[in-house]
């Protein structure tokens, strides 16, 4: 009897161990998200657990992986330069543990007067402005203005797990500790 509840609570502590090394490797990731403000690009680095990198790397490669530049994050994890070519761009995080992490920025989501191959020709009179003219410009600003809000939506999407998921871990747990004490109690 008493070896059997020896068995349980070293299966029970080994399951309680690995739970918490799952959680500690998790939160040693990097992540990188950036976004188009204007004609800026604000990137921003955080870990998993969403606390800021700050004073790390961050290379800006063109399309044909030629690096355009270097900048640091600030205290914040933030990043902010001029969107330097029209083509996608890619922005490689490099933290001070050795992580690393890349987003692209495509070039699509470059404001349109960055994508105009003639940047005079949006200097059109007012009276001149079709309808589907104007509800292009209007798309464009709207996009302009909901980029930060797409932007936090992204991020609490990848929030990590919810009450839900770690409710059901821990049921899952139970589950198979009690299907291992059944085949035990069977073996007797």
């Amino acid at each position: 009897m008493f070896n059997k509840l020896n068995q349980s609570i070293l299966l029970l502590l080994l399951l309680a161990v690995l739970l918490f090394l799952t959680s500690a490797v998790l939160a040693h990731g990097v992540h990188l998200d950036a976004y188009v403000e204007g004609n800026k690009i604000i990137a921003e680095a955080s870990f998993s657990d969403g606390a800021a990198i700050k004073n790390s790397e961050i290379n800006i490669y063109d399309e044909h992986g030629y690096l355009l530049n270097t900048y640091q994050t600030d205290e914040n994890g933030i990043v902010e330069f001029k969107i330097p070519v029209l083509e996608d761009l890619k922005l490689v995080l490099n933290d001070n543990l050795g992580h690393q992490d890349q987003y692209i920025v495509k070039r699509s989501k470059l404001p349109a007067e960055f994508q105009s191959s003639n940047p005079e020709s949006k200097m059109e009179a007012v009276n001149d402005v079709s309808e589907e003219q104007l509800r292009i410009i209007v798309s464009e600003e709207l996009d302009k203005k909901l980029a930060p809000i797409n932007h936090d939506l992204d991020q609490l999407s990848n929030s990590g797990p919810g009450m839900t998921e770690i409710i059901g871990g821990i049921g899952y747990i139970f589950g198979l500790m009690g299907l291992y004490f059944y085949f035990k109690k069977r073996e007797n």
